[in-house]
């Protein structure tokens, strides 16, 4: 049997309980594929919430408990992103600390920032912490991703690229990591792939795309691309010098996996959820 990855989690809810728990932990074990994943949650994400998501030295206490525990092998820190100036403030003083020689002196080469990509923003990231970028593309037109991240309407994916190109410190060693999700018929086409490979090459960037299939829910109005159509899709990625690994989706069957933890959760009540994820949490002692 092989080893098994243990990821501590800081969560940040006004609301956070059971059956946030059950979901973000599958959320988190499909962002580490191809082994046992065992996620323990810390204490003060269920000990008076409220105050906890409300107060930035508590948590950035509890992220560096947990990173310094060596029962840990990474720790999740789930907080807002680095889009309006109050949560890029937050963010960038959160990541602060963890890169201080008295907190946890990270390097900055080993944390990644995620965004979809809030150009101005984008450029005061690479200017204040200078972190990894991965961005959430998912799209190389504009009336799709108009659809899929209506965010593209006021940054459109020139725009976006070329912050990409400019994010300080981007390099073959330290690539931009792309998220592009796998819907059927919408995104996922052979034109699309090329369409991709010369935008990338067009703006010069060191980059790895992701492939992510998606993961429907109830009442969903897109369907996952076919394990072949993503394997070509790949192809064509890989093919152009880019590196295209797929995702390996994980949670589809509480419907937690990557994408569906809201949609899925407005479907049914707080009652509802506690009571289906009580006894997998249970298991988790």
């Amino acid at each position: 049997m092989g080893s098994v990855t243990r990821i501590g989690v800081v969560a940040a809810s006004s609301r956070f309980s059971k059956a946030t728990a059950a979901r973000l932990e599958a959320h988190v074990e499909a962002r580490f594929p191809g082994g046992d994943v065992k996620v323990v949650f810390h204490p003060a994400c269920f000990a008076n919430h409220g105050h906890f998501a409300g107060d930035d030295a508590l948590r950035a206490r509890a992220f560096l408990e947990m990173a310094n525990d060596p029962r840990y092998d990474a720790v999740w820190f789930a907080r807002g992103g680095y889009g309006s100036c109050r949560i890029a403030e937050a963010v960038r003083d959160g990541l602060k600390i963890v890169m201080d020689g008295d907190g946890l002196a990270l390097s900055k080469r080993r944390i990644t920032l995620s965004t979809s990509g809030v150009v101005p923003m984008m450029a005061r990231a690479g200017a204040e912490i200078g972190v990894n970028l991965a961005v959430s593309l998912h799209a190389v037109t504009k009336d799709v991703r108009d659809e899929l991240v209506p965010l593209n309407k006021k940054y459109g994916i020139e725009e976006l690229l070329q912050a990409c190109a400019d994010y300080p410190g981007a390099n073959n060693a330290r690539r931009i990591t792309f998220e592009y999700v796998m819907l059927k018929y919408k995104n996922d086409s052979d034109a699309d792939a090329h369409e991709l490979v010369r935008l990338l090459r067009h703006y010069d960037l060191p980059a790895k795309v992701n492939l992510i299939p998606f993961n429907p829910w109830p009442g969903a109005d897109y369907e996952c691309s076919t394990p072949e159509r993503i394997r070509r899709f790949s192809d064509i990625v890989f093919e152009g010098g880019i590196s295209a690994p797929v995702r390996t989706p994980r949670g589809r069957d509480i419907d937690a996996a990557c994408g569906q933890l809201k949609t899925a959760a407005e479907k049914k009540s707080r009652a509802q959820l506690d009571r289906e994820s009580e006894e997998k949490f249970a298991a988790l002692g």
